[in-house]
């Protein structure tokens, strides 16, 4: 049975930020996550990856502050070799997360291209943004164009922060490839409402250039980032004897890797010293957050917990990997002001693990219809035809994989108002926002989540920040795939969609007026469950609320019911669309 392109889930996080009150906020430390043994089971005896190896990482970091190009190291930047972008004057922000595609004879959303002949360096000093203020410098002009063999290109950077900018610490990432990139470091200064223009070194005796770069045949996207630090493997080891603590500090990249293109004979060895072999495999890779000391999270609100990265280089057919546990660590969780804790400590706060299973689906390549994405074929040196987004798609270097988070545990800690009053609360998977290798999380996602699975791209590094929050269900995110709700002219359509329903009796869908409302069961009757009980698939759903009144807001949770006396699992809040 061929599975289907999970829609990305529609969680409306965003309206979790409407609770208005902080007398739910909780304070919390640094977070950390430490993989466990690959395709460990009872025995810790091995499943079939090819090469195992374990590292701590100081990963490369970096702000990211703009765009032109696909923002997430795709492998291929602006389409057509005559053009010129100029962005819009009515753009406030830089691009950091939306993944540009562009197309010949397309406009980006905030550009305008065109591409006239001999005219490509004209008016190169003379934009103006029409907003107030610009919280960082952005690209305000980009030229690309093939000339005698070569493609060249020129930048323009533009500053409206209202002050002049010591471009020391600025640099430009300028991508050859979806994982390979040149980075040029910036210096001087750009005065407000100022330009900083980097190019290659035709094009000086057109544009007054403050620096050249070296030209390239390649360079074809572009980021401005700001504070970059290089990455370096402090150490690796054979999972056999993973001898070593984790450094629970937020600060290194925990990374495990499964895999290479030729099997054993690329497994670096144990001494140490063989670190291109290392990041030459497939793998994972998580970032603990230090969260920001005045950022305190509401219930049920999404604060991000790491990043999470898949490391998706080749590996032979006969690699065996399956899934990893990942152990996320929570330093000085602590309840809302007024409350105490329990289990009971001095300092009134806990460090918790909470684990995860990442499930990896390895795809195969050599297939004319990729298992994953709208009209995918495969990439034409595996058999297939050039995807329709111009080699921009998740299948542009070959059929995308995916990989799917399930919680481990239901570990749960306690918040004690007084001898009467008492709240248990979980930790709950909210899915993936993507972003880049090195770039931090912001307090709240950007964008619409993923919920437990997402998808990545043969021969890139796809990152994602990774976001949860305290629940006082465990949400948990082993069967959900989507779930939606619409306003139609008999009600509200709730509908959601499964990826398997192994534990699952039936659902129950509950309705509030406000996030924090009562809720109450609008089903009269439990909607049972659509497939057998031990089923591996998912289903289709949907439910008419025809008791929905309109013109009133609401908001709308999935409850499943299981068959077990597990806790059930809760989903949403969801606000219907028009």
């Amino acid at each position: 049975m061929k599975r289907k392109l999970f829609k990305s889930i529609g969680l409306a996080v965003l309206l979790l930020t409407l609770l208005v009150s902080n007398v739910f906020a909780f304070s919390l430390g640094t977070t950390d996550g430490v993989w466990g043994r690959i395709d460990n089971d009872s025995s810790w005896i091995y499943q079939g990856a090819t090469c195992e190896r374990y590292a701590a990482v100081s990963s490369p970091s970096y702000k990211l502050l703009d765009g032109m190009g696909v923002a997430y190291n795709v492998n291929v930047g602006p389409g057509g070799e005559t053009e010129r972008y100029i962005r819009n004057a009515d753009v406030c922000s830089g691009n950091t997360i939306d993944d540009y595609t562009f197309a010949t004879s397309d406009n980006p959303a905030g550009w305008q291209r065109d591409a006239p002949d001999g005219q490509r360096f004209i008016d190169f000093r003379t934009y103006h943004s029409s907003c107030g203020k610009i919280e960082s410098p952005i690209i305000s002009r980009y030229v690309y164009y093939s000339r005698d063999g070569a493609d060249h290109l020129a930048i323009e950077i533009y500053n409206k922060t209202g002050d002049p900018i010591n471009l020391s610490t600025y640099s430009l990432l300028l991508f050859t490839g979806d994982q390979e990139f040149t980075k040029v470091d910036l210096s001087g200064e750009i005065a407000n409402e100022g330009y900083y223009v980097v190019g290659t070194a035709d094009t000086r005796d057109k544009v007054s250039l403050n620096q050249e770069i070296t030209d390239s045949d390649d360079y074809r996207t572009v980021a401005l980032v700001k504070d970059y630090r290089y990455g370096n493997v402090d150490f690796y080891g054979n999972q056999d004897n993973r001898t070593f603590a984790y450094n629970i500090s937020g600060t290194d990249e925990n990374q495990v890797r499964y895999g290479t293109p030729l099997g054993y004979i690329l497994c670096p060895n144990e001494n140490g010293n063989e670190k291109d072999k290392f990041q030459i495999q497939s793998g994972f890779g998580f970032q603990g957050m230090v969260t920001d000391s005045s950022f305190e999270p509401d219930a049920e609100k999404p604060f991000p917990v790491g990043r999470f990265c898949h490391y998706n280089n080749a590996v032979t057919s006969i690699n065996g990997f399956d899934s990893v546990e990942l152990s996320l660590k929570i330093k000085e969780i602590a309840c809302p002001e007024g409350q105490t804790i329990r289990p009971v400590t001095k300092e009134n706060t806990l460090d918790m693990d909470f684990k995860f299973s990442a499930q990896l689906e390895e795809t195969d390549n050599f297939v004319i219809t990729c298992e994953y994405g709208p009209n995918s074929p495969a990439w034409p040196s595996y058999g297939g035809s050039a995807s329709s987004s111009g080699g921009t798609g998740l299948n542009r270097n070959g059929c995308a994989d995916m990989v799917k988070f399930t919680s481990a545990d239901d570990v749960k800690f306690t918040c004690v108002f007084d001898d009467d009053h008492e709240q248990d609360y979980y930790l709950s998977l909210l899915g993936f926002a993507p972003t880049t290798v090195g770039a931090d999380c912001p307090d709240s996602p950007v964008g619409t989540l993923q919920f437990n699975q997402v998808y990545t791209a043969e021969e890139a590094n796809s990152c994602f920040c990774m976001y949860a929050a305290y629940t006082k269900n465990q949400i948990t995110p082993v069967t959900m795939a989507s779930i939606g709700a619409n306003w139609t002219e008999k009600g509200v359509l709730i509908d959601w969609e499964t990826v398997s329903e192994t534990n699952n009796f039936g659902f129950n869908i509950m309705r509030a007026e406000s996030v924090d409302g009562e809720r109450i069961q609008i089903n009269p009757e439990m909607i049972f469950s659509g497939l057998a009980p031990g089923d591996p698939f998912g289903s289709s759903y949907e439910y008419l609320d025809e008791t929905a009144v309109p013109g009133t807001e609401y908001f709308y949770w999935l409850v499943d019911v299981p068959l077990d006396s597990s806790e059930p699992g809760i989903y949403g809040p969801i606000s219907p669309a028009e």
